[in-house]
Parts: C-alpha cells; structure tokens; sequence
C-alpha cells in the first residue's frame, strides 16, 4: 500500500487522503483567533439577557390601581380627590353580569356628571367595548356598581401629575 492510501473492507478500491495545507492554515487560525465559548459562559450570557429584561419591565411599570367593588355599592375608598394639578386616568371598567351598569361619577362643585359606564361581562351576550377616561382636576370621582350585577365591578386607575 502506498503512504497516502488506505483500504475500507475486501473491496479493492481506495481512498486517498491529501493535507490540504492552505486550508488547514486557515481553518486553524480561525480556530486560534475564536476559542469556542464555554456552555457556562452561554448560560451566564442568557440568564443575564433574562434578568436585564426583567428589570427593564419593572422599571417602566405604571403605577394603576386596581379596586373591586361590590355589587350594588360604591367603592370602599371614595370619592377619589384629584387636585388642581393632577388627573386621573381611568384604563378600564367592568362589572359581571346584570343590565343595570356602573358608573363613574365628576363632580366639580355643585356639578355632577357620568362619564363612563362600566362594560358588563356576561358569556350570553355580545361583549361591549371596554372604554377608558381622563378626568382633570380639581374633582371628585365616584364610582358605583351597578344595582342588579351578579357579581362584582372591577376598575384600575391610576392618578398622575403633582404630588
């Protein structure tokens, strides 16, 4: 046999194999200039992508507030008092079942107005479009639940502006 051949099984044919010597130069230089990374230092790389997304999420959070109410009652911590220098911006409002919906009620003064009614959630009817508001100050805001729901009335808000 000669020095470059070699022989797989009974079969006479052979198989040469030649050092391509540009290429191994290059293929071992690249091999050189770029270790492969450790799967530690992979994980370490991924888990700290997780966690800098985490924080990021937090950071920028809102500060909404969320309050159930009861049906047929008014919320435990009314009438919310929005100052002068602040509004308040209300992102949902629904309540589970009944006809009778809730209501979010300024009053500024002696007035009085509704400006939002709250979406009635209820499996055997069309769903309604859930609406939000912002109410400027200096006001006070009321918010009931309606008198026949089956269950409760659920609002987040959140107030912004001045201390």
């Amino acid at each position: 046999m000669h020095a470059n051949t070699r022989s797989f099984g009974a079969s006479s044919a052979y198989v040469t194999f030649k050092l391509d010597s540009t290429r191994h130069l290059v293929v071992e230089n690249a091999i050189d200039r770029y270790p492969p990374i450790p799967s530690f230092m992979k994980n370490l790389f991924r888990l700290s992508l997780l966690i800098l997304c985490a924080l990021v999420t937090t950071v920028f959070a809102d500060d909404f507030k969320s309050l159930v109410i009861p049906s047929n009652s008014q919320c435990s911590s009314c009438p919310i008092h929005v100052r002068q220098d602040q509004f308040l911006f209300i992102r949902n409002f629904t309540q589970e079942g009944g006809s009778d919906h809730g209501l979010v009620t300024v009053t500024i003064g002696s007035d009085q107005a509704p400006v939002l009614q709250a979406a009635i959630l209820d499996s055997s009817m069309t769903p309604e479009i859930i609406n939000s508001v912002i109410i400027a100050g200096p006001a006070f805001v009321d918010i009931t639940c309606g008198s026949d729901a089956t269950g409760n009335c659920f609002v987040s808000f959140k107030k912004e502006g001045g201390n």
